[in-house]
């Protein structure tokens, strides 16, 4: 069974069920069914919007979190980025028990291969654009002259 643990070292299992796949195309835009098809792009896109994520990974564990006494702001707040890859890939490794049946391991490996790089893509996308959009507001009426040339303080 597909599992991660939180920052914190809360353990979640995620499992896939056919109850979460209308919750799941609904609040987060995906369709599982397509997960595995050549192409198919809006679990990359979900795991690479962190606000998708969280409802994805509410969706997947929310009745977990319930029982631990935690909301869904406290719970999301337990990932860091090395919480985000462990739980990637335990979805990963859910979508793959999930439909286990109708498709080949190594078709399903490949897809998670492929799922996993678009992932990666859509973080590193976001991550460019939070830098960007951190680099002009901190430079936002900053003089031309590089942070080098600014004299040091005085004792």
């Amino acid at each position: 069974m597909a599992k991660f643990k939180t920052k914190g070292g809360k353990e979640y299992t995620v499992e896939i069920t056919i109850g979460q796949l209308k919750a799941l195309r609904r609040d987060c835009g995906i369709d599982l069914r397509d997960a595995l098809k050549p192409g198919a792009d809006s679990l990359a896109e979900a795991i690479g919007d962190p606000n998708k994520f969280g409802q994805m990974m509410w969706i997947l564990c929310g009745d977990q979190v319930e029982k631990a006494g935690l909301t869904p702001e406290m719970f999301v707040d337990e990932f860091n980025g090395d919480v985000f890859r462990d739980a990637t890939a335990a979805i990963w490794e859910a979508i793959m028990t999930f439909y286990q049946g109708p498709t080949s391991g190594e078709k399903a490996g490949r897809a998670m291969k492929t799922g996993l790089e678009k992932a990666d893509e859509k973080l590193g996308e976001v991550w460019e654009r939070c830098e960007n959009s951190l680099i002009s507001k901190f430079s936002a009426g900053n003089s031309a002259a590089s942070f080098e040339s600014t004299p040091a303080p005085s004792a």
